[in-house]
């Protein structure tokens, strides 16, 4: 019961940073400026 719950979390953590991941480069595609909020974030 508990393994399942913790592919579950694992594979939720893992789509939260692939999303993250997707649209930081979706903004850094578009424009830097665009996206103030992920550009203080990856510096």
């Amino acid at each position: 019961m508990r393994h399942r719950s913790q592919t579950r979390v694992n594979r939720h953590c893992a789509l939260k940073a692939y999303a993250f991941r997707s649209r930081s480069l979706l903004s850094l595609a578009l424009s830097r400026p665009v996206a103030p909020d992920v550009g203080s974030v990856s510096t």
